[in-house]
């Protein structure tokens, strides 16, 4: 059985389309559980009039999609995991050959390639398709072709238990990142080049507005990595260069000068080289 966690909040105008693509799964012995993060339009009423035995729905007040997910993998009683945002869209086959994958290997985590969809789930046709991450060093370089949406992911249950590994209820936009940095460090994700997830591009997302609460987030995780990088000076130093910068370029433009300055300078300290080849870029 396949556990299927989904956080929701004020989501009424994806829910439904969402929870179908689930329905409609050749592989159809699942679960969904559906964390309403304290919604205040008409989700409740959406998800409550869906009559399926497999939907379980719990109310809960707001806390971000971290708390809500961790709280979903408590309730969650299947042998593999799926962390499905609100407004994502499954393929049909999607977890029939995501299960059938991991049945046969030793990695932990399955994911495909990535297509992305407008408001209106039509195909944009401008970089539609992404590479699921199999190594740490991707998430961490920055690698445009690189989706750590954990739509796209389904990992063993057993796993996620025996290694305690949660969202970092710290982070909200860059806990997705976290989570995936987590599971490589002691497992594999293996890629399969069937059956995709569809994610959503919404351009009122916090990951696609520049706002001062996604710079505080950036800046939690900026804090909650270093211990990622114990033995490696280098790639440490790279890194945070890089992430300092790109902290320094979301305070521009949220309009936050002192941090502006303060991760400029950051960066040129841990980094002149890569400091100045993104500016150039």
């Amino acid at each position: 059985m396949v556990s299927i966690i989904i956080p929701c909040y004020n989501a009424e105008g994806y829910i439904q389309a969402t929870i179908n693509s689930v329905l409609v799964q050749s592989h159809d012995s699942f679960e969904l559980i559906l964390i309403d993060d304290g919604s205040t339009d008409n989700s409740r009423n959406l998800i409550n009039n869906i009559n399926d035995s497999r939907i379980h729905y719990f109310y809960k007040e707001n806390e971000g999609v971290s708390i809500a997910r961790n709280y979903g993998l408590k309730k969650a009683k299947g042998e593999f995991i799926l962390f499905l945002d609100a407004d994502d869209l499954l393929s049909p086959n999607f977890l029939k050959d995501r299960i059938l994958s991991l049945s046969n290997s030793e990695a932990v985590g399955c994911a495909s390639a990535v297509v992305l969809i407008d408001k209106d789930g039509e195909e944009l046709k401008k970089t539609t398709k992404y590479t699921a991450v199999n190594k740490s060093i991707q998430i961490l370089d920055f690698h445009t072709d690189i989706i750590t949406c954990p739509s796209s992911y389904v990992f063993k249950s057993s796993f996620l238990k025996q290694e305690k590994i949660l969202f970092n209820e710290k982070l909200q936009s860059s806990a997705d990142k976290y989570f995936l940095l987590e599971i490589l460090k002691s497992g594999s994700i293996q890629i399969i080049n069937s059956s995709p997830m569809c994610y959503r591009v919404l351009t009122d997302s916090m990951s696609h507005h520049i706002t001062t609460k996604l710079v505080r987030d950036q800046i939690s995780y900026y804090a909650e990595i270093k211990q990622l990088f114990k033995n490696n000076k280098p790639l440490r130093r790279s890194f945070y260069a890089r992430l300092c910068y790109t902290i320094a370029a979301s305070s521009f433009y949220s309009k936050e000068y002192y941090l502006f300055a303060k991760y400029l300078l950051k960066s040129f300290i841990l980094s002149p080289k890569k400091m100045i080849s993104l500016t150039l870029k």
